[in-house]
């Protein structure tokens, strides 16, 4: 089968490889579409805490169940699914995690939907649903609001009734983000982000800031909260963090939390709830994925360095297989 391999630091190329070979418990997933996430830069960089099977780079992809194990009685082969098992990036995936990973899709979700969605969906519903219960009213600071997190963020909030203030750095990414359903934008190179979100606020604050850039905005996230306020930090792509002095959360009684998607997914139990919320909100229109680009399998490296340079709007997929 071809496969997208890391062949060392930062190089990827596409190979032929042995497709893998069915276990008991275990599915075999031909994939069809992959989503591209900022997780598989860094897997690429040898900066993800988690290491590629067999240098098998890719979290999240939709395809179609074509062999299953002797033991597993939840899926048969032709199911439709979306996985974030990993190892997506090859055109066959061997899943042994399939009870927490992988679920079936409904009929009118396609594939590119779906492997828009997954596990950026999944990761901003957990955030402001269970992280922080966001409630009718609450200002939230979403920063890089454009991308794929930021988008499904601003959705779900929106609906939720909170009052979204997007951070992004484009006039064409600042017109997206109200597309969909931001209530205030603020454009970073030209703004100053504390003092536009004081404004927006009164003075008061957000209630909480949604922070996937670390370096670059940690100290506005902190600065913007208002007494009491939440910072979830999920990501650090402009840079690692610097040190925190706790002593500043305690005059405003505000805290910082981290966040990570697969905490919330390690049951099948807890899988289950999370995959079928979210295809539920998909099914209803309460998120619209919005794909910027489909790449073929091929252009995989074109694919990681457009969203690598920030140059890119929503979602970016690769096209594993003709459906």
């Amino acid at each position: 089968m071809k496969a997208a391999v890391i062949t060392k630091k930062d190089e990827i190329s596409i190979e032929d490889v042995e497709c893998p070979e069915i276990e008991c418990d275990t599915i075999l997933i031909k994939n069809y579409v992959a989503g591209v996430n900022f997780a598989d830069i860094l897997q690429l960089r040898g900066l993800y805490p988690y290491k590629p099977t067999a240098g098998i780079p890719g979290i999240e992809s939709a395809g179609k169940v074509v062999k299953v194990g002797s033991k597993v009685t939840d899926y048969k082969v032709g199911d439709r699914v979306l996985s974030l098992s990993g190892d997506a990036f090859a055109e066959y995936t061997l899943v042994p995690d399939y009870k927490t990973r992988v679920s079936k899709l409904p009929r009118k979700v396609s594939y590119e939907t779906a492997a828009a969605i997954g596990l950026q969906g999944i990761t901003a519903l957990s955030m402001v649903t269970q992280a922080y219960k966001v409630q009718s009213g609450d200002f939230v600071l979403v920063h890089a609001a454009a991308g794929g997190v930021g988008i499904n963020l601003i959705q779900i909030i929106h609906f939720q009734g909170g009052i979204v203030i997007a951070t992004t750095s484009t006039e064409d990414k600042m017109k997206l983000c109200k597309l969909v359903g931001a209530d205030y934008v603020i454009n970073y190179k030209k703004e100053d982000i504390v003092e536009r979100v004081m404004e927006i606020t009164e003075g008061r604050g957000v209630q909480a800031a949604l922070d996937s850039v670390g370096k670059a905005t940690f100290e506005a996230s902190l600065e913007s909260l208002a007494p009491f306020g939440l910072l979830i930090s999920f990501g650090q792509s402009s840079g690692p963090i610097p040190p925190l002095n706790v002593d500043r959360l305690i005059l405003k009684s505000i805290s910082v939390k981290g966040h990570a998607v697969w905490c919330y997914m390690s049951t099948a139990k807890d899988a289950k709830h999370w995959f079928n919320l979210l295809l539920e909100m998909v099914s209803n229109e309460i998120i619209q994925p919005k794909i910027k680009k489909i790449y073929e399998f091929s252009d995989i490296r074109e694919a990681f360095d457009d969203l690598a340079n920030g140059s890119t709007t929503g979602k970016l997929l690769l096209k594993i297989a003709p459906s």
